[in-house]
């Protein structure tokens, strides 16, 4: 292709990928709905359960592994969570598989529980 034709291909390629990028919808970054800043995650309708369904069976009142039971008590939850710090808190290291396999091994919680539960001890653990 002569060198004339060049420029005004590239520069037309250029406009057209701009003219695209800007009419998308939204600028707002694509976020889990899960990990939305805005949502207000509570212990008792999105922690608990949570915890209940995807540790309770290893962690629950009848065989509390490690002594922690995360089905039926705040109090033990807590003694994995340093409020407000989840990168310290050994609940949210143990399932984002921080220092080792995430747990539960079997059946990893997903990005969108892990953001949860990181979210919840972010906003300092309450039991709301």
């Amino acid at each position: 292709m002569p060198r004339r034709f060049v420029r005004p291909v590239v520069l037309s390629a250029v406009t057209l990928v701009a003219f695209g990028v800007c009419q998308q919808g939204g600028s707002e970054p694509a976020i889990a709905e899960e990990t939305k800043p805005s949502e207000k995650i509570t212990f008792g309708n999105d922690i608990k359960p949570l915890l209940a369904e995807k540790c309770g069976k290893c962690h629950g009142a009848e065989r509390p592994k490690k002594g922690i039971d995360y089905v039926t008590s705040y109090d033990t939850i807590m003694r994995t969570v340093k409020s407000g710090k989840p990168d310290e808190s050994r609940l949210y290291r143990s399932i984002a598989g921080k220092g080792g396999k995430p747990m539960p091994p079997k059946s990893p919680l997903t990005e969108a529980e892990i953001a949860k539960i990181k979210t919840w001890i972010a906003d300092g653990a309450k039991k709301n």
